[in-house]
């Protein structure tokens, strides 16, 4: 859906959540691996306002270092502000690991499995957490217009998916 007001949503489908898999390796004090992955009662179908996302091609291991993405959410809109009432989007840029845990103070939060970002100006924001990191694909070798390619965890920190 791209509204929080139900009247105005023009791609909005409820389904049920048959079975919540949480991932085997989830720390709850480091907050790793904090993603599940939940199977619905019934197949999404897709139209011309709602399509899937590609994850990256199998055994890619791709860091996407430099590349532009886009986060998505329905986060804040300034700190400790209200949340958005409808998608934003913010187009922020891929840093390198090492870069970013020389601009963090808790540095032992970033892991290798995770995505640095950051761009001036531009972040998620609070409650946009969970929400994804997507770059445009290449379409002579995907299947959809955007992949996926984190999950929003801490501000400017994505977890790979």
């Amino acid at each position: 859906m791209h509204f929080i007001n139900e009247s105005l949503n023009d791609a909005k489908v409820t389904k049920r959540v048959r079975v919540v898999t949480v991932h085997e390796e989830f720390d709850s004090i480091t907050h790793f691996n904090d993603i599940a992955i939940l199977t619905l009662e019934s197949p999404i179908v897709f139209t011309s306002e709602i399509s899937s996302v590609c994850l990256p091609l199998d055994g890619s291991n791709d860091q996407y270092l430099n590349r532009m993405a886009t986060a998505k959410g329905w986060g804040r809109i300034q700190e400790k502000g209200k949340n958005s009432e409808y998608l934003r989007h913010a187009a922020i840029k891929i840093i390198s690991n090492s870069l970013c845990r020389k601009s963090y103070m808790n540095n032992d939060k970033i892991a290798d499995h995770m995505l640095c970002t950051w761009l001036s100006g531009r972040d998620a924001c609070q409650n946009d957490s969970g929400g994804p990191l997507v770059i445009e694909a290449n379409q002579s070798d995907q299947k959809c217009s955007w992949i996926q390619i984190g999950i929003d965890a801490l501000r400017g920190i994505l977890e790979y998916t």
